[in-house]
């Protein structure tokens, strides 16, 4: 249902809900190029790259946030739904280190948390993501 011109929303309130949604009105995101405007990857899903409306569960129980905006989301590879999954954005992870500076691994996760993260592990002191 248009809102604002071509923004869109789903009647649904559930993540799962919303996926479903989204591979309706726009079909499957595997395999298409990642939204990421430095990858070459092909897309492994929808990944939300606006602001989230909703905290909910996903159908493994896990705490999610969503949108039911479809125009909220973008097909993205792996490593960069990560990127968004955990916080931030694609150019600073959550904790503010610059991803291009610190680089991310393999899952996306900020080399640079990694780093405090077991800086803090070997100092025996408690470090919070």
């Amino acid at each position: 249902m248009p809102l604002h011109g071509d923004e869109h929303t789903t009647r649904a309130r559930t993540y799962d809900g919303v996926h479903k949604a989204l591979n309706r009105a726009r079909g499957r995101a595997r395999g298409r190029k990642c939204a990421h405007p430095e990858c070459d990857r092909p897309a492994t899903g929808w990944a939300l790259i606006g602001h989230p409306t909703h905290i909910g569960v996903n159908s493994h129980g896990k705490k999610v946030r969503f949108s039911i905006h479809l125009d909220d989301y973008s097909a993205t590879c792996s490593r960069h739904n990560s990127q968004h999954d955990h916080g931030g954005n694609w150019t600073r992870c959550p904790r503010g280190h610059a991803r291009a500076a610190w680089g991310v691994d393999t899952r996306g996760t900020c080399k640079g948390c990694v780093r405090e993260r077991n800086h803090a592990q070997s100092r025996g002191t408690r470090w919070d993501s």
